[in-house]
């Protein structure tokens, strides 16, 4: 069982089903041995709603990860249908979670298939521009290839500089930068990892600003 990382994470297990016996874990990870009920039951405890709400309101919080103990485990309430029950809720589990995750593994699949496409399409358009039959000319550098013969290629100190103006008072809305959602408030998403005590001498944003994650970029 998962005891460090993400609310979405934490507490969920999984079944080992490996020829291997023993074998070792690092130690984030919580092994049990079921008594009189299957393993795949308490999997799918686990990983239900109540199970997740369970180890949601006992996690603590260290540095950016919530954890749980062996105890917040040993505490779960943990629903014992009668054995024939609990089987077939788990054979019903499996063959309808089995036909969604078929669909959810289609979806994802042209889901990369389209943000491929989006990819080229930007970078077909910002490198190539978009009349198709422009007379074209060597950038040259490699990795850039041939550009529109009536474009110039600037080097990027030429055209911005870097901000590093610091807030003061920490009084300003605190920002958060992802690839998918573009720049927004803190406020707005969902962000576990802990919060700083002060935002004073964080670098300020203004509007027009291009924002890059150095940690990903």
């Amino acid at each position: 069982m998962n005891e460090g990382g993400d609310f979405d994470k934490l507490g969920r297990g999984q079944v080992w089903n490996g020829a291997i016996d023993p074998c070792i874990h690092q130690n984030h990870v919580f092994a049990v041995r079921p008594h009189g009920i299957e393993p795949e039951w308490l999997a799918l405890v686990t990983s239900a709603d109540c199970g997740r709400f369970f180890f949601m309101t006992r996690a603590k919080q260290s540095t950016n990860l919530a954890s749980i103990s062996s105890t917040n485990l040993l505490e779960l309430p943990v629903p014992c249908p009668p054995p024939t029950e609990r089987r077939a809720i788990m054979r019903f589990l499996a063959r309808e979670t089995g036909k969604i995750d078929a669909l959810v593994a289609e979806q994802e699949r042209l889901i990369a298939l389209l943000k491929e496409k989006r990819q080229a399409v930007i970078s077909q358009a910002v490198t190539k521009g978009l009349e198709a039959s422009a007379p074209m000319k060597e950038s040259g550098m490699a990795w850039l290839g041939q550009v529109p013969a009536h474009w110039r290629v600037e080097r990027a100190r030429h055209l911005f500089d870097e901000r590093d103006e610091r807030s003061e008072g920490g009084e300003e809305t605190l920002l958060t930068v992802s690839h998918l959602t573009g720049v927004t408030p803190r406020s707005e998403k969902t962000v576990y990892m802990r919060e700083a005590e002060t935002t004073e001498g964080y670098k300020l944003c203004f509007p027009d600003d291009l924002v890059t994650n150095t940690l990903w970029a």
